[in-house]
């Protein structure tokens, strides 16, 4: 529910300063940030992965992170997964598109799913022969990744095989397999069961089409993947006959926070490469404002990954909010450093122009955030609101407060199908809100939050019904928290932004 959420937050924002991870783990970041100098200064628009970096990072285990320890891998942690993500982005974006789809479903899915002996052979090949693995769910209905045409069906002579299209496959150059999506109708009686299938890349039947341009990121290859008369093994069919849905929603989640780690990874390098031009484009107040936002960014991140690893019932809701926040946010820093270069008639430096660019498509990585925000939202409008903890700092009481109000005011007006646009608009004040929850240790951090949040209660569709105003009154209390001396200088900075 989500007080139980906000409550959660703000009591775990005590900790959110220990980000330590295994030592294996963060050798491996440094040596990531060594190998990101030459690569930051290409003046390559959209430059190819370095054959010699991408070698380094298969044997320094980047592409074995997530894989078990007794089959060679890293065994990571969620949250030092997301820590390494962040880490990759200095690298660039092809490389964290190109390491997040291989590190969470694909590995995910042959370690859990396939029998013990291929699934150590083929994770092994990782490292061993620098090969990757692929997932293949999408065809051309896009986004709709349940619309499931591939069939794997018995044939007459009794032989398991799969037929059809898989379009925009990351990875399937590099890889040695790839684990397909399809419809069983002959396995399970219900309409749209699906399954999982690890089909080897050199299985007769099996083409690669050539790669798509992208038009940016194109280091990261993206191709279809034909699929004819392709004969099955026992051994290939990963999980329960028509559990790929449900494999799928769950192997997911890590993915997503990978991609948003990845966006914040890329924002923390622009505002670095911007702090060090001769002439930056921005103040250093600024620099230091979007520097202290990209930190709260991290942080929410980092407690959201902790709790993954805990097990925490509502951790797909959490998931979907915060890969929203996070991605969109992270990309309006960049978009902001890209504008303020493009505004004094200058060219963007090279790795910022990169990002600005590949942003976008690192924000559909992994799933729409914007349609799993508006499901989140939907599902709690069916759950009581409950009251704010009188423990909570007063932002964050009136932060629940003012969600609480949208949330009936929603629901008075016919609910989510009536009003999409104020589902996703409150899908922003819920991400908002949980970071403002995330960065409350912490002033710097606050001060972005918060003024973030107000501005979304103040500009909101539905806010008429707020009385009082949520924002005003915070406001309000916080200025007299100040004029008795009981703020800290970082927090009574805040006045600044509103």
């Amino acid at each position: 529910m989500l007080h139980e959420l906000l409550d959660l937050a703000w009591r775990r924002s005590a900790n959110l300063g220990h980000d330590a991870v295994d030592p294996e783990v963060a050798a491996l970041g440094e040596h990531l940030t060594r190998l990101a100098g030459p690569l930051r200064a290409d003046a390559d628009p959209d430059p190819a992965l370095d054959q010699a970096v991408l070698a380094e990072c298969f044997e320094r285990g980047l592409f074995s992170l997530t894989v078990p320890r007794d089959a060679g891998g890293l065994g990571a942690s969620l949250h030092d997964f997301v820590v390494t993500m962040e880490r990759l982005a200095q690298l660039g974006p092809a490389y964290v598109i190109t390491a997040v789809p291989h590190l969470c479903v694909s590995v995910k899915a042959v370690a859990e799913l396939c029998p013990a002996p291929q699934a150590r052979e083929l994770l092994a090949d990782i490292r061993r022969r620098h090969r990757l693995l692929a997932f293949a769910i999408t065809e051309e209905t896009g986004s709709d990744v349940a619309t499931v045409r591939t069939r794997l069906a018995r044939d007459t002579d009794g032989t398991l095989r799969l037929n059809g299209r898989k379009q925009w496959i990351t990875n399937l150059e590099r890889a040695s397999h790839v684990v397909v999506v399809a419809a069983c109708p002959d396995a399970h009686p219900a309409p749209g069961a699906t399954r999982f299938v690890c089909v080897a890349l050199d299985q007769p039947g099996v083409e690669v089409a050539a790669a798509w341009d992208k038009h940016c990121a194109n280091g990261s290859d993206t191709a279809d993947l034909f699929l004819d008369h392709v004969a099955i093994a026992p051994w290939q069919l990963l999980g329960e006959a028509g559990k790929g849905m449900a494999h799928f929603n769950r192997l997911v989640l890590p993915g997503r926070l990978g991609a948003a780690a990845g966006c914040v990874g890329l924002a923390r390098d622009a505002l670095a490469v911007c702090g060090a031009d001769a002439a930056p484009p921005l103040s250093p107040g600024r620099l230091d404002a979007l520097a202290a936002a990209t930190g709260a960014l991290g942080r929410l991140l980092r407690w959201v990954a902790r709790l993954g690893d805990q097990g925490h019932p509502q951790f797909a809701a959490l998931v979907a909010l915060t890969k929203h926040t996070v991605s969109q946010q992270a990309q309006a820093i960049v978009g902001e450093l890209d504008a303020a270069y493009a505004g004094q008639g200058r060219a963007t430096p090279p790795s910022i122009a990169r990002t600005a660019q590949a942003m976008g498509l690192l924000r559909l990585l992994k799933g729409p955030g914007e349609v799993l925000a508006q499901q989140t939202v939907a599902a709690w409008l069916r759950l009581p609101a409950g009251r704010a903890g009188d423990d909570w700092p007063q932002p964050l009481r009136s932060a629940h407060d003012a969600l609480a109000h949208w949330f009936a005011d929603l629901a008075a007006q016919g609910g989510p199908s009536a009003r999409p646009g104020a589902v996703a608009s409150l899908g922003d004040a819920c991400g908002a809100a949980l970071l403002l929850a995330c960065a409350s240790a912490a002033d710097e951090a606050a001060r972005w939050a918060w003024h973030h949040f107000s501005l979304r209660a103040r500009c909101h569709p539905l806010r008429m019904h707020l009385a009082p105003d949520a924002a005003t009154h915070s406001f309000h209390a916080l200025r007299q928290a100040r004029a008795h001396g009981r703020l800290g200088p970082d927090l009574a900075g805040a006045f600044a932004w509103s």
